[in-house]
């Protein structure tokens, strides 16, 4: 598989071998690099690689799924260049069609990597693959060793310590701001796109970063923004109020603390106006029991 990358373009090259898709047996990595965290001279390495209009580059052992989804799924993947070989990183493939254009994916992949943040991911490159079926746009970005937050919860069958709870929970906030100072909403945030650095239960050793903006738009600040699924207050705002919505949210316990509900009404309240906000969020009583260089992580 050969391949041509430029930054925030995509240049098209034809797939000569496309059984190089599923080839099981093709070359194992040589060299050992640490993954993650990436550094910083591999990074800008990784980066003027991914963005070369002249280097072919070989993608290889790509047969780990990270996940699916309607859009198409994250692989595992390292690729060759001459005697140089990656780290291994994360490559979201899409499937050129109605829902995948050029410009939506272009305007994913400019919002995302306009973003220079410790708690979101971090993209690396774009291209487009062309195979004699179909189009493929892949989406490289560094590899998050720890999975993603809704299958840590399943996991440990929700029984996450309060520290480490309130550590994502921070983190999530202080990435959302990021995202918000470049104008543009992340519009599908969950815990299947948070992602975690480690697996441990240690909570000083897990840090966040948020992933997935397939769904970001611009901030309009004339209104609320919508961008998938049905309008969490019904198809207009006349519809359900604050109270009918929060009470549809699935697995809301009815003894959670009361300071707890009064915090998701304020986030959730039908005018926008009013609810709270991501710095009155980081004020709360609920972090001040660990300190910011904890909160914040490495």
């Amino acid at each position: 598989m050969t391949s041509f990358f430029i930054s925030r373009k995509i240049i098209s090259c034809k797939d000569e071998n496309p059984a190089a898709f599923t080839d099981n047996n093709i070359k194992q990595n040589k060299r050992s690099i640490k993954s993650y965290p990436l550094i910083s001279s591999e990074i800008k390495k990784l980066k003027i690689l991914l963005s070369s209009f002249d280097i072919k580059i070989k993608w290889t052992n790509k047969n780990r799924v990270l996940g699916k989804g309607s859009f198409g799924e994250v692989i595992s993947a390292n690729f060759e260049v001459n005697d140089y070989f990656s780290p291994d990183l994360a490559v979201k493939i899409l499937k050129k069609n109605k829902q995948n254009t050029v410009e939506r994916v272009l305007q994913e992949y400019d919002l995302a990597s306009s973003i220079s943040s410790k708690y979101v991911v971090r993209v690396l490159g774009l291209s487009q693959v062309i195979t004699p079926k179909n189009t493929y746009f892949y989406i490289t970005q560094e590899l998050i060793p720890g999975g993603d937050l809704l299958n840590r919860v399943e996991k440990d069958h929700f029984n996450m310590t309060l520290e480490l709870k309130k550590k994502i929970i921070y983190q999530t906030i202080l990435g959302l701001e990021a995202i918000h100072k470049n104008n543009f909403i992340h519009g599908d945030l969950k815990p299947s796109n948070i992602l975690l650095s480690s697996t441990s239960r240690n909570f000083q050793e897990v840090n966040i970063k948020i992933c997935d903006f397939g769904f970001a738009g611009k901030l309009d600040f004339t209104g609320c923004y919508y961008n998938s699924g049905y309008h969490p207050y019904g198809n207009n705002l006349k519809g359900r109020s604050t109270e009918e919505t929060i009470k549809n949210i699935t697995g809301f316990s009815r003894d959670a603390a009361f300071g707890n509900k009064c915090v998701i009404y304020s986030m959730m309240n039908k005018d926008y106006s009013k609810r709270i906000t991501l710095k009155e969020l980081k004020k709360l009583k609920y972090f001040k029991d660990i300190s910011n260089e904890i909160l914040q992580g490495n």
